[in-house]
Formats: C-alpha cells, sequence, structure tokens
C-alpha cells in the first residue's frame, strides 16, 4: 500500500506539478485551500504533509497548531525569515525548505524521513544520526542541530570520505544554484564545531584547502 501524501498548496500550477510528480509513489490528495485540507483531515491521517503557509483562506500553520496534521510534515513556502522558520518547526514541522525548489530535491527530504526505522538510522561509531526523528547523538547523548546542519551532516555522512565545495554541498542538498556562499559556510562551520564539542578527540568534519568539506567515518 502507497503511503498517502496530502499536498496543501494554492499555486495552481505548481499543485499539479507536485500531485503528477508524486503519484506513482504516494497516494495523492491535492487541497487547493485551508478548508480543503480541513475536509480531508477530517477523515483521513495521511503518512506526510506538504504544506504551503499562504493560503487563501488563512495561515496554513494552523493545521499544525491545531493538531490535525499528525504525520510528518514539511512547509513549503515563500516565507523565509528567521521567526517564521522556528515557527514552523516549534509548531510540529520536520523540515522546512524555501521556494523556489525542485520536485526531485522535496522527494528526497519526503523520502528518507518516511524511511523504515531500519533505514533511518545512520551509525558511524559513536555518532549516530536518525533521520526519522531527525536526532544526533554522540556516546548516547543528543547533539542539538539547526534543521539546515541536520541536512547538510546527512548529505555529508552519505557521501563519506569525498570533498566537496560549500557550493556543491548546497547545489546537492537544495537543489537550487547558491551563488553566495558565505551564509553555507557559516553552517558548516557551525556544525564542525557542536560535532568537535560533542566529540573533542575526533575530527568528524574535515576540511582541504581547494577541496571543500567532508565527512570521514573513521577520524
Amino acid at each position: 500500500m502507497k503511503p498517502k501524501l496530502l499536498l496543501i498548496e494554492d499555486d495552481e500550477t505548481l499543485l499539479r506539478e507536485m500531485t503528477a510528480y508524486f503519484s506513482g509513489c504516494y497516494d495523492v490528495y491535492a487541497a487547493a485551500s485551508l478548508a480543503a485540507a480541513q475536509e480531508y483531515l477530517a477523515d483521513n491521517a495521511p503518512d506526510a504533509a506538504v504544506l504551503d503557509l499562504i493560503l487563501p483562506d488563512g495561515n496554513g500553520l494552523s493545521l499544525l497548531t491545531a493538531n490535525l496534521l499528525s504525520g510528518l510534515t514539511v512547509i513549503l513556502t515563500t516565507m523565509d525569515a528567521d521567526d517564521d522558520h522556528a515557527e514552523g518547526l516549534d509548531a510540529g514541522a520536520k523540515d522546512y525548505l524555501i521556494k523556489p525548489v525542485s520536485l526531485r530535491i522535496l522527494a528526497k527530504h519526503l523520502s528518507v524521513r518516511l524511511a523504515p526505522k531500519s533505514e533511518s538510522l545512520l551509525v558511524s561509531g559513536k555518532p549516530s544520526i536518525d533521520t526519522n526523528k531527525r536526532t544526533v547523538s554522540y556516546a548516547g547523548k543528543p547533539v542539538s542541530l539547526t534543521s539546515t546542519e541536520f541536512n547538510l551532516l546527512v548529505y555529508l555522512f552519505n557521501e563519506a570520505d569525498n570533498f566537496h565545495t560549500a557550493q556543491e554541498i548546497y547545489t546537492a542538498v537544495y537543489g537550487e544554484l547558491f551563488l553566495q556562499s558565505t551564509a553555507i559556510k557559516m553552517h558548516l562551520s557551525n556544525l564542525r564545531f557542536k560535532l568537535s564539542r560533542a566529540a573533542p578527540d575526533e575530527n568528524y568534519i574535515q576540511t582541504a584547502y581547494g577541496k571543500g568539506y567532508r565527512f570521514r567515518k573513521e577520524p
């Protein structure tokens, strides 16, 4: 049985594109308004939802705050302020993506988080990464990461021992070009700091001039 996916988006073109793209892997229901989503949720519990926040009849975030979305929720919106991002994650969203984003990348964010538990736990010695719960721990102790830092870590982990530039990492994770690398380098620096603080004797995120960054599974 296919997992149920609720798409909540008022842009008709984007909604049609997402419906066509995801119908092969999911049982898709498309809702172009808050009211349509609420009507569907009254009798259904989707496994996942892609949620736009700016809808013609209200704020999509109300579906989370009212506990109507019990499954995995990925917010997809043009609202890119830090406060909006934090509010969405605090309300229960598992991810927060800024439009435009490629459907391939959106699909990757969904599939990773809907993976069976046996496939969602990535382990390399003492660091442990759970892509369903979006948590990281070291020697049993939690390591607090932002959503962006977590996404970067998962990518580097899956590309272990291979160097990638900041530009390459951003493009691979978010599916779009990023001409200003200062911000992504800051996130990578914060990620390195947090991992080194949790494991001061290790060096999991390595850098090399002219090569970029890599995750080394066996420091």
